[in-house]
């Protein structure tokens, strides 16, 4: 079977990433590119524009099962202001990466919009460390989590928290937030 996401259009498109230094938006859907997966996407991290300042990701239905890398500090991020992912439906497990990556320099002091939905994902166990959410200066929050039954009430608790002591921090954030099984 082939897969819609193969070598060749990866290939392409690191190359047009690479070619294209001062872009300053990337908006890319994976939705259905069951061969998208966490090599590829490891890749695609790596070849961003460093003047980039939007991320658009939307990873639906695709490959991807981590969002954790070892050397997520040393991917030398470009300082985006907004970020924004879209997990629907795949087979993703594991985000533990995604709050070490808000934490990083340079993104730590330049996001100002951050948009993470996590929706209908039963294989997704590991949420990680949300702590450096706290720490940034965003004008607008949107998170969303819902039908990921294998994240532990625990877990869920913690980001909820983590999200509530930026609010309490961060005065004038634009906050919408759906934790499924959290009272607010």
């Amino acid at each position: 079977k082939r897969h819609l996401f193969d070598s060749k259009v990866s290939e392409r498109l690191l190359s047009a990433l690479a070619a294209d230094s001062f872009r300053r938006v990337v908006q890319l859907s994976f939705t259905g590119c069951r061969g998208f997966t966490d090599v590829e996407l490891s890749q695609l991290l790596r070849h961003l524009p460093r003047q980039l300042l939007m991320l658009r990701l939307d990873m639906g239905f695709s490959g991807v099962q981590c969002w954790a890398f070892p050397e997520v500090e040393e991917m030398e991020m470009p300082p985006l202001q907004e970020l924004s992912l879209r997990f629907t439906g795949s087979h993703l497990a594991n985000a533990s990466g995604l709050g070490q990556m808000l934490g990083a320099e340079p993104m730590s002091q330049s996001l100002r919009s951050v948009q993470l939905w996590f929706s209908n994902l039963p294989s997704l166990v590991e949420l990680g460390s949300w702590e450096p959410l706290t720490k940034l200066k965003l004008e607008e929050l949107v998170l969303q989590l819902n039908a990921c039954e294998a994240v532990t009430d625990e877990a869920k608790q913690s980001l909820y928290d983590c999200v509530q002591r930026l609010k309490r921090r961060q005065r004038g954030l634009e906050l919408r937030l759906r934790i499924e099984g959290v009272a607010e």
